[in-house]
Formats: structure tokens, C-alpha cells, sequence
């Protein structure tokens, strides 16, 4: 059974595509998580640190003042984050409800199965 080149082009042009995008949806996951903490922005201290003392050159004093203002912005948001904590589990259990009624009878214990894995692997990940 002789097979036609152009089928066959075809089929390594469309599973290059393929590859080409699972990569390019790899790479942006990547790249998106350090810039998100689970809907919030993931802060990186320790960069923004070193980062503004090298590039604003930064004395000794002013190092000391900038992590008393990283403290008070932190203290800040930890406040806040508890305020809207009840309105994000409300926003979030509400989907998953929606997420139960479309599911068949069999789907559902997966779903929950799959819920328990999810909250316990943000849980350890400090996410909530």
C-alpha cells in the first residue's frame, strides 16, 4: 500500500502544529506563574530588593527604611486578603456547584476526588 507524500506532509505539519502549540501553552503556564499566586501577584522580595538597590544604588539607610515599608505593605495585605478570604470561597464554591450540575451521576465522585487532590496540593503549596 504506497501511501501519498502530500498526506503525509500533512500529517507532520499538523503534529508539529500541535507540539509548536502545547510548547508555546507550556512556556506561557511557565512564565504566568511567577507572576500569579493563585489570583493574587506573586511578590518576589528578594528581588525587588536587590533589584531597586542595584539599579536606584540604595544606601544602607535607605535598604533599612525600604524593608520597613515592605513590612507594612506586607502586614497590609495579609489584612486585606482576610477581608475578601469569605467572599473568594463563596466565588469559588458557587463554581464549583455549577461545575456538580453539569456532571453525570458517574462524573461526580471523580470531580470530588479530584477536588480533595487539587485543595490539598494548594494547601501545600501555601495556596488557598
Amino acid at each position: 500500500m504506497k501511501r501519498d507524500p502530500k498526506v503525509l506532509l500533512l500529517g507532520v505539519v499538523f503534529a508539529l502544529g500541535v507540539a509548536a502549540g502545547a510548547l508555546g501553552i507550556r512556556l506561557y503556564e511557565r512564565a504566568s506563574a511567577g507572576s500569579a499566586e493563585r489570583g493574587w501577584g506573586r511578590f518576589d522580595r528578594a528581588q525587588y530588593g536587590s533589584r531597586l538597590t542595584r539599579d536606584l544604588e540604595l544606601t544602607a539607610d535607605q535598604q533599612q527604611a525600604l524593608n520597613r515599608i515592605l513590612d507594612d505593605t506586607r502586614t497590609e495585605f495579609v489584612e486585606l486578603r482576610k477581608t475578601i478570604a469569605p467572599q473568594v470561597t463563596e466565588i469559588k464554591e458557587r463554581a464549583r456547584g455549577r461545575i456538580r450540575t453539569m456532571l453525570t451521576p458517574d462524573q461526580q465522585p471523580r470531580f470530588e476526588a479530584f477536588l480533595k487532590a487539587w485543595d490539598a496540593e494548594r494547601e501545600h503549596r501555601g495556596q488557598r
